[in-house]
């Protein structure tokens, strides 16, 4: 009897086939050391029960009774709950508010720095004027007269026919770190003494010296006139009008 079968064959229908011609399915392919010899076993089908899925409701299963004395310890909850207990503390004793200290407020404050105690800082530059007229003049803190302060003291210089020419650099103070500055304290006293000392190099005894700048009078000892600063005039007219008062009647 000859079998054809078309397609692929499972391989429960090979078992079979190979099984009923005898042929051993499971055979060691190499016999380990100290082993016992192979024997074919016979190969036994063991049927195993199917359960067909329905659509039946589950059984209902017996629920465990639940005693009486676990839900008497469950109590209901408030409707309010109860505030956070507090300890009883006394009452805190009333503080009076200390007295307030006023500290005493000068009068009026020092007219200039040679008087405060204080650092000054100022910057000036020595012009000599004519035949026995110089002027020192208030750079407000900068190297040389710049802007509007240099076009204002161009004006004044065709005004009065002054040829103004700078004599020394600018004197700045607080002075720069050098090794003849490092022994000086940077007070007004030391101002007061290198400035003399500075104006006495150039500015001979008897001749006319003219300060524009009040705050460079207490740093200049010896005889002067006082005017306006540059930078005040442009700031205030009526000091602009001063200075060229003072000028013009020369006191």
């Amino acid at each position: 009897m000859t079998v054809s079968m078309s397609g692929p064959v499972s391989d429960a229908v090979r078992t079979a086939y190979l099984s009923a011609m005898g042929v051993p399915l499971f055979r060691a392919r190499h016999v380990l050391p100290g082993a016992a010899p192979s024997r074919p076993v016979p190969a036994v089908d063991v049927a195993l029960p199917v359960t067909a899925l329905t659509d039946a409701p589950l059984p209902d299963l017996p629920m465990a009774p639940v005693p009486v004395s676990a839900t008497a310890a469950i109590a209901p909850l408030p409707e309010t709950l109860p505030q956070r207990m507090r300890p009883d503390l006394p009452p805190a004793a009333a503080t009076t508010p200390a007295p307030a200290v006023s500290l005493p407020v000068p009068a009026s404050a020092p007219a200039d720095a040679a008087d405060a105690g204080t650092v000054p800082r100022f910057s000036c530059q020595l012009f000599r004027l004519a035949e026995g007229h110089w002027a020192l003049v208030d750079l407000d803190d900068h190297p040389a007269l710049e802007g509007l302060e240099r076009q204002l003291w161009q004006g004044i210089q065709r005004a009065m026919a002054w040829q103004a020419e700078a004599v020394a650099s600018a004197f700045v103070w607080p002075r720069s770190v050098t090794p003849s500055s490092l022994f000086l304290a940077p007070d007004a006293e030391s101002a007061r003494a290198v400035m003399t000392s500075w104006l006495q190099r150039d500015v001979p005894a008897g001749e006319r010296l003219w300060v524009f700048g009040d705050q460079l009078a207490p740093f200049v000892d010896r005889p002067h006139r006082v005017v306006p600063a540059l930078t005040a005039c442009l700031r205030d007219p009526v000091r602009k009008r001063l200075l060229w008062r003072q000028l013009s009647r020369g006191d």
